[in-house]
């Protein structure tokens, strides 16, 4: 007796693409947040004054926002750029925000 190979190869399947899911997911939690980092980073170094490293990181966080596909940069222009609150960026998208 043997096990139905079909079920098997079938469940094997899909555990592999719930796990490149949750790769996938977790790169993009990474990017954001290591975006975020980038952000605040440079807004304590405009804060505090003339930070030798500051021209560096701008440098570099412009190109990780080059990175980003165009719909994210446009909406980090809105929210940091124009200073769209995120209330209205929402509103812009016709998302609902969740608190």
């Amino acid at each position: 007796m043997g096990t139905d190979f079909f079920a098997w190869l079938c469940a094997f399947a899909r555990n592999l693409v719930l796990t490149e899911c949750e790769k996938i997911q977790r790169r993009s939690r990474n990017q954001q947040n290591y975006l975020d980092v980038c952000l605040a980073e440079l807004q304590a170094s405009e804060v505090k004054g003339a930070d030798p490293t500051a021209e560096v990181r701008s440098r570099f966080l412009s190109e990780c926002v080059e990175l980003l596909k165009r719909e994210a940069r446009e909406l980090i222009g809105w929210r940091y750029n124009e200073g769209v609150r995120v209330e209205a960026i929402a509103q812009r998208l016709g998302a609902e925000l969740r608190r």
